[in-house]
């Protein structure tokens, strides 16, 4: 149906066999909100979650809940707004994906762990996993762009780069240049990703904390302390250190 709402349904206590389970999407023009499917069993299904449209639907989808679903399946958890590959288009054709929570999954996996992957021009925001576990063959295999994503308890992590971080502002004319903090310094790099004072790592005094985001990992001098702040996990979140 196009244009029209799908709003507050309860999907429970089902067996889902081979085929889609329950997939949500691709047509959104008229929003899909409000809807949780829980307490079910997987036996061979496609995917165990399956969130999916593209430019051109516009609309979206927000607020689902996935929970306590459990068993096997090809693929393990996808939400996409690239269902079909579709150029850019204006911003009432441009899809939203937001609000989704997967609880209490566990699942074993033939062909995928995770796709996740948003647009440019409209990442997939707001999505929670707790107490997912993937496992099986296919469990280590993820895509994510333009996507983020907050896990707690989750194996194996979502992998998903940290969204870029918007260009610091241009000094007004005329105006000092500030001056670096000399007692929050970088003294060795241990991550991958760069470690740039004011953008992936700052100190902040009233809390006496070293603060990370974006994928750094190192160790800093910190008012006066060696501290060392090497926290995996999602480099969409940011993680602090305790200067004391």
């Amino acid at each position: 149906m196009v244009n029209i709402s799908t709003q507050n349904v309860l999907a429970e206590r089902n067996d889902f066999l081979k085929g889609h389970g329950v997939s949500i999407g691709s047509e959104t023009s008229g929003w899909v909100r409000n809807v949780t499917i829980r307490d079910s069993r997987l036996d061979g299904t496609n995917l165990a979650v399956r969130i999916k449209t593209c430019r051109g639907r516009g609309g979206g989808v927000e607020n689902v809940l996935y929970d306590n679903l459990w068993g096997s399946t090809v693929g393990g958890i996808q939400l996409t707004l690239n269902y079909e590959k579709v150029s850019p288009t204006n911003g009432s054709a441009t899809p939203t994906m937001r609000g989704i929570t997967v609880r209490n999954l566990a699942v074993t996996t033939e062909s995928h762990g995770l796709v996740c992957n948003g647009l440019p021009e409209s990442r997939v925001e707001g999505i929670v996993f707790e107490n997912v576990t993937i496992s099986g063959k296919g469990a280590g295999s993820q895509s994510c762009t333009d996507c983020s994503i907050v896990a707690r308890d989750t194996s194996p992590m979502p992998n998903c780069p940290a969204p870029p971080a918007p260009p610091a502002p241009s000094p007004a004319p005329g105006s000092p240049t500030p001056a670096p903090d000399t007692q929050c310094v970088l003294k060795k790099q241990l991550s991958g990703d760069k470690c740039v004072a004011g953008n992936s790592f700052v100190c902040d005094h009233t809390l006496h904390t070293v603060v990370i985001s974006h994928g750094c990992r190192g160790e800093f001098e910190c008012e006066g302390k060696s501290v060392t702040c090497d926290v995996h996990g999602s480099t969409s979140e940011a993680h602090s250190c305790s200067c004391k």
